[in-house]
């Protein structure tokens, strides 16, 4: 049942992985196809999206080779719950709404940020061993979205390009993306610390049950 689950979740999303890449390439000429791909993988919800489809796959096809045992890591799972739980967050609050959506494209919003986060999650909470967290992994799951910040202002300070309007320096400045940049870092923090705290209540909870 559990690999089921999985396995379909990891479908639906690579699907709209797939479905989303098609719809930037078709949009632009063949000579831009490096660029095009570029700016897709520059989107923190692609990136968390290609991780959970790929824990779920990889959990679901292969549990007992190296690839599914690196997946099925508590660490490397709960790395992506705060991931594309920050996803939808920062979404809802901020962006849901700011682009004109094809119907195309709108089902593939939905997916990306209405579908599969809430999938991942109810998976973590309830098909997930819990009690193999550390406090000490909060911390760390901090830093590939510092890396990624630095990628966005490196690549935008280049291309003039910036993916969120949050972390467009061209129009916030400087000292507003660096307020803006310590408050999404202690966010990342933040709900790090909360699901490990939520970890150790469920082992607490399962021992007392069992």
């Amino acid at each position: 049942m559990t690999r089921s689950y999985r396995l379909l979740c990891g479908m639906l999303g690579w699907a709209a992985i797939a479905a989303q890449l098609a719809l930037m390439l078709t949009a632009k000429p063949p000579e831009e196809f490096a660029s095009v791909i570029v700016r897709f993988l520059s989107f923190f919800t692609i990136l968390s999206n290609i991780l959970v489809a790929t824990c779920q796959m990889a959990s679901a096809l292969a549990p007992d080779r190296s690839i599914g045992r690196f997946f099925l890591r508590a660490e490397v799972r709960a790395a992506a719950a705060v991931y594309i739980a920050i996803v939808i967050g920062i979404y809802m609050a901020l962006l849901d709404g700011l682009v004109p959506l094809t119907p195309t494209a709108w089902v593939i919003d939905r997916i990306f940020h209405y579908i599969v986060p809430p999938l991942f999650l109810l998976d973590w909470l309830l098909l997930t061993p819990h009690g193999g967290l550390r406090w000490q992994d909060a911390p760390r799951w901090v830093a590939p979205p510092l890396v990624y910040a630095a990628w966005t202002f490196i690549h935008g300070a280049v291309t003039g390009y910036y993916p969120y309007p949050f972390v467009d320096v061209t129009k916030l400045g400087a000292a507003r993306i660096a307020l803006n940049s310590c408050a999404v870092a202690l966010l990342f923090l933040l709900v790090g610390l909360g699901l490990v705290a939520l970890d150790h209540a469920l082992r607490r909870e399962r021992r007392v049950a069992a």
